[in-house]
C-alpha cells in the first residue's frame, strides 16, 4: 500500500472535486492549466492569469481574440473584423499553442502570419480562459514557444438531486451593429449530466473612430463595386465612400454550438464527451480589399476568406485511483475537422481564384500523476498526433461560370504530418515556502507532403514531394519560494519548439510586390525558444498587491521568409507579364526578447479598487550583418481600472493605452520576419511607426434580479481613431454596448 500523507490526500480530494464533481473553484488558489493539472498557485513557478466565467460576462468580448486582453501582457492583432491574433511575449501565430477542453487546435497548417482560428471559440460559452506565460512544450509539445492559451468550456454540475438550468444573452453593439443571440441548457443528475449552449452573432460594418491626428490615414476614402452598364455588361469600379469612418466590406457573421456531456459510473471514474461546432459566413479580408494600385484605384475587387469551419469532438476518461502506476489518470482521444478557404480577384478581371484547405487532426493524449507524498509528485504522459490536408485551387470565370484547375496554396498531393512526445515532469515541496520543479520531454514529429497535381501547374522544377524528420529534446526548472503570505518568489526556467509544418515547408504564396513564396528547397529544422522568469508576488497589506514579471527569451534557428533559389538554381520565376523573385522559408539564427509586466490592486476604501498593469518588451532578430527589431514585439501597453463591486451593481471605469512603436528607419527593416506587415504612417524624418493612443471606457451590470442582469457599456468613449500594433484595419469608435442575461 502507497502512503499518502493527509494533506496530499486533501489536496487530491479537492482536485478531484474541482474536476470531477464540478463544484465551484476558488482560482485564487488554484490554476488548471500549468501541467495540465488542478495545481495550488503558490506552488507554480511560471507565470500563469486565469479569465473566470464572471469575468468574461462582464468584459461582453465579441470573440475570443479580445476576450484575452484582459490577461496582462497580452495584445491582440487583427487584419479584418472576423479575427483575432493574440500576441504573447513577442510571439505570436503558430509560436502560441491554443488549446480547448485539453485538445490542442494548431494543426498542420497553421501559419507565421497573422491567425483568426481562435475566433472559433466562443466566449459565452466558457468556464475559464487561461494564458501560460513563456515556453511551456514539456507538457505540451510543439508550438508552446512563447506561452499557451487554453479555454475551458462550461460543464453540467452534477449533484445529489436532479437540476434543470437554462440560460440565454442578448447583446447589440452599435459600433458594428452586433447582434448576439446565446442561450444554454443545462440538466444534470448525480451520475449524468448534459450542457448544450448555441450562440448565433451577426456583426455589420465596422465603424471607426473619428477622432484624432490620423483620421486621414485609417479611414476609407473609397469602395470597390460591381455595376451594370445599359447594355447589361457589368463592370468594377471604384466608388467614393460618402462615410470614410465606415469600413465597408467588413461585415460577417457567426455561429457556435457547443455540446459537454458527463458520466459518473464510479466515485472514481468521470467520462466526458465535449462537441464543439463553429462557421463564419464568408469574411472580407479588409486590408487587401483596401489595397491600392499606383494609379489610386482599389487592386482588388474581391477578397474574402470562406466560411472558416472548426469541428471537434474529444472523449475523456478520468480516474482517481492509488496504485503503483498513478493516483490520477487522463486519457483523451480526438478529432478534428477544421476548413478554410481564400477568394480573391483582381478589379477588372473576371477570374475568381478559389483556394480550399480541409484538415483532419487526430490526436491520443494519456497523462498520469503519482503522488508519492505530499512532497512529491511525478507527472508523465504521452503524446499522439497525425494530421492530414487535401489543398484544391481553381479559377471561375464570375460572367460564364467556367472554371479550370489551378496552383493551390499548399502541395496537392497528400499531404501527412505526424507527431509524438513522452515527458516527464516532478515537482517538490521541500517545506511549506519552497516548491521545485523540474522535467524534460523527448518529441518526434514527421511531415511527407507530396506535390502531386502541382508539378503540372508550375513551370519550373519541383520534386515530388517534401520529408523533414526531427527529434527535439525539451526542459524545464523552476522554484517557488514564498516565506510569507505577503511574498512570493517564482523564478523558472524553461525551453520550447515548434516542428517545421507544411506552412512553413510548402506553400506558395503571391506575396506583396514583385515576390512569390514557394516551398522550401533545404532542409529546415524546428524553431526553439530558452527562457528565463523572474516573479514577484508582494501583498504588504491585505487590500493591496504588487506583481511583476521579467523575462528574457533567446529565439534560435528562427524560421522566416528569406530570398531563395529552385532546384535548377534560378532566383526568378515569369508568371505571365510579370517576373518574381523567389522566396522560402529558411532558418535564421534567431531572435533576442525580453521585458516584462508589473500590475497592481489596491482596494483601498471598499467597495473600490484601483488596477491597473504595463508591459514594456523589447527584441532584435539576430541575422545576416545587422539585428533588426523583432517585428513581433508589441510597443509599451496597459490599462488603468476603476472598479465599483457592490452587491447588484458592478461598474469599471478604465483606460487601454498603447505607447508610440518605431519600426526602423524604413519599410525594408520591417521585412526580416514578416511580410504581411501593415501599412504605417510615417512621421516627420520619414520612420514607419505606430502611434500611441489611449482610450476611456465605462462598463456596468446590474443584477435587477436573481435571475436577470444587465449589462451597458461605452466603449471609446472619445471617438479616437486609432490602430493596433500590426493591425491592417482600425479600432472600434465609439461603441455602445447593452446585454441582457436570464438565468435560472
Amino acid at each position: 500500500m502507497v502512503y499518502v500523507h493527509k494533506k496530499s490526500s486533501a489536496i487530491l480530494i479537492a482536485i478531484a472535486v474541482a474536476c470531477y464533481a464540478n463544484t465551484p473553484v476558488d482560482l485564487d488558489t488554484l490554476t488548471v492549466t500549468a501541467s495540465k493539472r488542478e495545481e495550488v498557485r503558490a506552488e507554480v513557478p511560471s507565470t500563469v492569469k486565469t479569465v473566470t466565467k464572471k469575468e468574461i460576462e462582464f468584459f461582453n468580448p465579441q470573440n475570443s481574440g479580445d476576450l484575452l486582453t484582459i490577461n496582462d501582457g497580452v495584445y491582440n492583432q487583427k487584419s479584418q473584423q472576423a479575427g483575432g491574433s493574440p500576441m504573447i511575449r513577442g510571439f505570436n501565430a503558430n509560436r502560441i499553442l491554443i488549446t480547448v477542453d485539453g485538445v490542442r487546435m494548431n494543426n498542420l497548417i497553421y501559419r507565421a502570419g497573422n491567425l483568426q482560428n481562435v475566433l472559433s471559440v466562443d466566449p459565452n460559452m466558457l468556464e475559464t480562459a487561461q494564458v501560460i506565460y513563456g515556453p511551456s512544450s514539456v507538457i505540451y509539445g510543439s508550438d508552446a514557444m512563447g506561452g499557451v492559451m487554453s479555454f475551458t468550456s462550461k460543464s453540467p454540475q452534477l449533484g445529489d438531486s436532479v437540476r434543470f438550468a437554462p440560460s440565454g444573452m442578448f447583446r447589440y453593439s452599435t459600433a458594428n451593429s452586433e447582434k448576439t443571440v446565446s442561450g444554454s441548457a443545462e440538466i444534470s443528475g448525480k451520475r449524468i449530466g448534459n450542457r448544450f449552449g448555441v450562440s448565433a452573432s451577426q456583426f455589420g460594418e465596422l465603424t471607426m473612430g473619428k477622432n484624432g491626428d490620423f483620421y486621414q490615414f485609417y479611414n476609407r476614402d473609397h469602395f470597390q463595386e460591381m455595376q451594370t452598364r445599359p447594355d447589361g455588361t457589368k463592370f468594377d469600379t471604384t466608388l467614393v465612400n460618402p462615410d470614410p469612418s465606415q469600413l465597408i466590406g467588413t461585415a460577417y457573421n457567426q455561429l457556435n454550438l457547443n455540446n459537454v456531456f458527463l458520466f459518473k459510473p464510479t466515485p472514481t471514474v468521470t467520462l466526458k464527451n465535449s462537441t464543439i461546432f463553429s462557421t463564419t459566413s464568408d469574411a472580407p479580408r479588409s486590408d487587401r480589399l483596401f489595397a491600392y494600385k499606383h494609379d489610386s484605384t482599389l487592386a482588388n475587387a474581391e477578397w474574402y476568406y470562406g466560411p472558416q469551419q472548426w469541428f471537434m469532438n474529444a472523449l475523456s476518461a478520468n480516474i482517481v485511483s492509488d496504485n503503483s502506476l498513478f493516483t490520477a489518470m487522463n486519457i483523451t482521444g480526438s478529432y478534428q475537422n477544421y476548413t478554410e478557404s481564400r477568394h480573391d480577384r483582381k478589379m477588372g478581371k473576371s477570374e475568381l481564384r478559389h483556394q480550399v484547405e480541409k484538415v483532419n487532426v487526430f490526436a491520443l493524449n494519456l497523462d498520469l500523476d503519482r503522488h508519492f507524498s505530499d512532497k512529491q509528485t511525478l507527472f508523465y504522459g504521452i503524446e499522439l498526433l497525425g494530421n492530414t490536408l487535401e489543398s484544391t485551387a481553381w479559377n471561375e470565370n464570375i460572367f460564364t461560370g467556367d472554371t479550370a484547375v489551378t496552383r493551390a496554396r499548399y502541395p496537392m498531393g497528400d499531404n501527412l504530418y505526424g507527431a509524438g512526445g513522452v515527458y516527464v515532469q516532478v515537482k517538490s515541496n521541500w517545506s511549506d515556502k519552497i516548491t521545485t520543479v523540474g522535467g524534460a520531454r523527448f518529441s518526434y514529429s514527421y511531415l511527407n507532403s507530396e506535390f502531386g497535381k502541382t508539378r503540372e501547374l508550375f513551370d519550373s522544377p519541383l520534386p515530388e514531394n517534401l520529408k523533414f524528420k526531427s527529434g527535439t529534446v525539451t526542459g524545464t526548472a523552476g522554484v517557488s519560494y514564498h516565506p510569507s503570505e505577503k511574498i512570493t518568489l517564482r523564478t523558472n526556467f524553461s525551453s520550447g519548439y515548434r516542428a517545421p509544418n507544411v506552412d512553413d515547408a510548402g506553400k506558395f504564396f503571391d506575396q506583396e510586390g514583385d515576390v512569390l513564396r514557394v516551398p522550401s528547397s533545404a532542409d529546415i529544422s524546428p524553431e526553439k525558444s530558452f527562457n528565463a522568469d523572474l516573479g514577484i508576488d508582494l501583498k504588504p497589506i491585505k487590500t493591496l498587491t504588487f506583481e511583476t514579471t521579467g523575462f528574457i527569451t533567446r529565439a534560435v534557428d528562427f524560421l522566416a521568409v528569406a530570398p531563395a533559389t529552385l532546384a535548377n538554381g534560378e532566383s526568378t520565376v515569369i508568371t505571365g507579364s510579370d517576373t518574381l523573385s523567389v522566396y522560402a522559408m529558411q532558418n535564421y539564427d534567431g531572435a533576442r526578447i525580453w521585458g516584462g509586466t508589473g500590475s497592481v490592486e489596491w482596494n483601498f476604501v471598499s467597495p473600490l479598487t484601483f488596477k491597473s498593469s504595463i508591459t514594456a518588451i523589447q527584441g532584435l532578430t539576430q541575422g545576416g550583418e545587422t539585428d533588426l527589431p523583432q517585428t513581433t514585439v508589441p510597443p509599451i501597453f496597459g490599462s488603468t481600472h476603476l472598479l465599483f463591486e457592490g452587491k447588484k451593481i458592478t461598474a469599471d471605469a478604465y483606460a487601454n493605452y498603447n505607447f508610440r512603436k518605431d519600426l526602423g528607419t524604413g519599410p525594408a527593416d520591417m521585412t526580416a520576419d514578416d511580410p504581411e506587415r501593415p501599412n504605417l504612417p510615417l512621421d516627420e524624418s520619414g520612420t514607419p511607426h505606430l502611434p500611441g493612443w489611449v482610450t476611456f471606457n465605462l462598463k456596468g451590470s446590474v443584477t435587477v434580479f436573481p435571475f436577470l442582469t444587465i449589462d451597458a457599456g461605452i466603449e471609446n468613449i472619445g471617438d479616437l481613431a486609432y490602430r493596433s500594433f500590426r493591425s491592417d484595419i482600425p479600432g472600434m469608435g465609439r461603441n455602445f454596448y447593452a446585454a441582457i442575461r436570464v438565468k435560472r
